[in-house]
């Protein structure tokens, strides 16, 4: 599964799912209002890999695991900017 879709929480309308922040939820109040999916998305990603047998990067050396954690925030980040 696409970390993209893994706890998918909003309103669906013509343009597709759209969160909705008004509603002041838990959600947009952790994030500050600011990417909220694409922030819950990524943090769920990396909470998965936590899991027994979940964790693909579990050979790599903390400097390894620490860049390979920040391209995908940054990889994150850039799609958020781009849009």
């Amino acid at each position: 599964m696409w970390s993209g879709e893994y706890e998918m929480v909003g309103v669906v309308n013509w343009s597709g799912i759209v969160f909705n922040y008004f509603a002041e939820d838990q959600l947009a109040w952790l994030y500050n209002d600011e990417s909220v999916l694409e922030n819950h998305h990524i943090s769920l990603a990396f909470q998965l890999l936590k899991d027994d047998g979940c964790n693909v990067f579990a050979k790599l050396t903390p400097k390894q695991w620490k860049t390979v954690r920040k391209m995908a925030i940054d990889m994150v980040c850039i799609a958020i900017k781009s849009q």
